[in-house]
């Protein structure tokens, strides 16, 4: 057995990709991540424009049977700006699972990056491992779902292809004081108008955006907000119920927020949160803090802070 850890320009990218179709071929969401088990799309994702990312892998006779990957991230912290990483793309061939190859994966992606800080939304079947090396819970991700009126007015966006969008530079208004992702309007461009698999409908105004994506949900199409930023909390209620009106226009049968603090009490009368029981996964953020010391934070998280919608 053989472990590695690499630079993204030094990784065999063809055989990484090869692992990840391999090891998610029987995954409940196999159809939405076949859409990103592309060269072109990890040649996207893994040079990102906060660096490129890190591999960890392990071989048996030649054969790359696990793989964790680390995403360069900057983070929003109350002492300023700091680097870090998302670990992700977490896989295992089926025939080689229960040997420890994860876990061997990414104790040594760890022990190369555990100088900075960390974060993870794992599984169940990754959950242990993360906790193993030190992670600890910072957030959940709640769901609220609002049913959208197919015969209310229906909003178009002013550019439909997005190209003449330029995000501005806007934080959440409830982020001062809490640990979050750090959106800079590179990375933004980056995220949503030059990601090769997805496509993101985008409301820019003045005071703000919202980032919506058309889903399929056990054969309904529904909108996700990934995220929204604004310089109030009126524009930042008035953004979401924009979105719900494009959503509308696009044929979609409900709107999905998904962040950790509790909605805005202007949002929460219109919105339902959905209890866990009824989600297909539970999504949690996990955080390492530099030498593995648990360092008390409040987290604010979106989905869109998760590279995986």
């Amino acid at each position: 057995m053989q472990v590695t850890v690499v630079n993204a320009r030094e990784l065999e990218i063809d055989r990484h990709i090869r692992l990840l179709r391999e090891a998610f071929e029987r995954s409940t969401w196999a159809n939405q991540i076949g859409a990103t088990l592309t060269r072109e799309f990890y040649l996207w994702k893994y040079f990102s424009p906060f660096g490129e990312a890190v591999v960890s892998s392990v071989r048996d006779k030649g054969t790359i049977v696990s793989s964790v990957s680390a995403i360069p991230t900057l983070f929003r912290t109350p002492s300023g700006v700091i680097n870090g990483w998302q670990v992700g793309d977490i896989a295992t061939l089926s025939s080689q699972r229960s040997k420890g190859h994860y876990r061997t994966c990414l104790s040594a992606l760890v022990e190369k990056l555990g100088s900075q800080l960390l974060v993870c939304f794992p599984n169940e079947n990754s959950r242990r491992g993360i906790e193993s090396q030190g992670f600890g819970l910072a957030a959940d991700v709640l769901t609220f779902v609002r049913p959208l009126n197919p015969f209310a007015t229906r909003s178009r966006l002013d550019d439909p292809g997005n190209n003449r969008i330029t995000f501005g530079d806007f934080n959440p208004v409830d982020r001062d004081g809490s640990y979050s992702f750090f959106r800079s309007r590179e990375y933004l461009e980056w995220r949503y108008k030059k990601n090769p698999a997805c496509r993101y409908d985008i409301i820019q105004r003045e005071e703000g955006y919202c980032v919506q994506r058309s889903f399929n949900i056990f054969g309904r199409k529904v909108g996700i907000v990934m995220e929204v930023a604004a310089r109030s909390e009126t524009a930042l209620a008035d953004l979401i119920k924009e979105s719900e009106s494009v959503g509308a226009g696009k044929g979609m049968q409900a709107n999905f927020i998904m962040t950790s603090p509790p909605l805005y009490p202007s949002l929460r009368r219109r919105y339902l949160r959905l209890p866990q029981v009824l989600l297909p996964k539970r999504q949690s953020l996990y955080f390492r803090a530099p030498g593995a010391e648990q360092v008390p934070a409040d987290w604010n998280v979106q989905i869109g802070d998760w590279d995986g919608l």
